[in-house]
């Protein structure tokens, strides 16, 4: 399979597909000390077994290859395609559009949303992907051999499923295009800014506002900390770490030293500073901490209750083949269930 490595094999690669009604597209991607992931290949499919390689690290510059993710005129046919965009987004510098996701189409088809694209390809073609190259380190150059036959494999057979997939959907087919309108949502793929991080967290939710508003101003200097130097989270602190300096709302380094994991090093390198982060979180007006979220509270009776809805959608769900997980959203579903609860009895 051909390797482009140059701008102007790029732009000829580029002018072509843009021709295509449809490609498919994949990426690998190495994400072990960094704070984002570090985009080592792009997979290309024009159509059933024409497949390309992009060598990001040759290139540097892909903007030409950003000219063809944010065409409206063609499709891009990935699998479980949020992480691939959002790192390709972040790398072309263009919003995705156009995009056919065959891990949402199949939930639309009789089969699991959450199906791999191996069980995928495997339960509509019968064909069995090699799993050999799942760890490789994709920075590192020259590819071998089996690395390139690995990740043409995953784009190889794309133009297939989508067929197949559109065919088995039918009626369904109007479900589905509402479902993939919204990975054409602006903004979808940006860089998470440090609040974002923040109020997805799953750590801390319940504690005190007071103890939030202390684990929002570590958080969003962890997270500007983490970019800053190019490391993980955890590398910096981790996210039970920031909890448990909330919970204790520390005044001098003594009281830092106790907190489980927080190291004699990370002490001397951080504790002054997030001393006076928690210093200026509990000094700020109490209006604006942020409340505790009322998803944490009484987690156990809200995720029964959310089983129930599940199963209640399920009979349905199967009756017009699709899956439960797609007709009722846990997050919407658990959403009703606490405007339910928080509902004036006398309205």
């Amino acid at each position: 399979m051909p390797v482009i490595t140059t701008a102007e094999a790029l732009d000829e690669f580029v002018t072509r597909a843009l021709e295509c009604d449809a490609v498919g597209v994949d990426t690998e991607f190495f994400w072990e000390r960094t704070f984002a992931p570090i985009l080592g290949l792009i997979q290309v499919s024009l159509g059933p077994d024409d497949c390309y390689l992009i060598d990001p690290l040759a290139l540097k510059d892909l903007t030409r290859f950003g000219d063809l993710l944010a065409d409206k005129g063609t499709v891009k046919i990935l699998h479980d395609a949020q992480q691939d965009l959002a790192i390709l987004q972040r790398s072309c510098g263009q919003e995705p559009r156009n995009i056919f996701d065959t891990r949402l189409a199949a939930g639309f088809a009789g089969l699991a949303s959450t199906l791999s694209l191996t069980n995928l390809l495997n339960e509509l073609l019968g064909v069995d992907l090699e799993k050999g190259e799942q760890r490789s380190n994709w920075l590192a150059r020259p590819l071998r051999d089996s690395q390139c036959v690995y990740a043409s494999a995953d784009v190889a057979h794309l133009h297939q499923a989508r067929e197949i997939l559109l065919e088995r959907i039918g009626d369904n087919a109007a479900w589905l295009n509402e479902e993939l309108a919204t990975l054409d949502t602006p903004g979808l793929y940006a860089v998470e800014t440090p609040e974002a991080y923040f109020k997805r967290m799953r750590k801390g939710r319940s504690i005190p506002a007071r103890a939030r508003a202390i684990l929002r101003e570590c958080v969003l200097w962890r997270e500007t900390e983490a970019a800053h130097r190019d490391r993980p989270r955890s590398h910096v602190l981790s996210d039970d770490i920031l909890v448990a300096i909330a919970r204790a709302e520390p005044k001098e380094s003594a009281d830092l030293r106790v907190v489980k994991g927080f190291s004699e090093r990370a002490v001397q390198r951080y504790g002054r500073h997030l001393l006076g982060l928690v210093e200026s979180a509990v000094a700020t007006d109490p209006a604006t901490w942020p409340v505790p979220d009322p998803q944490a509270k009484d987690y156990d009776l809200l995720q029964e209750r959310t089983k129930l809805a599940l199963a209640a959608i399920k009979p349905r769900a199967e009756e017009v083949r699709v899956d439960s997980a797609l007709m009722g959203a846990r997050a919407a579903i658990q959403k009703v269930i606490l405007m339910g609860e928080s509902a004036d009895p006398a309205d």
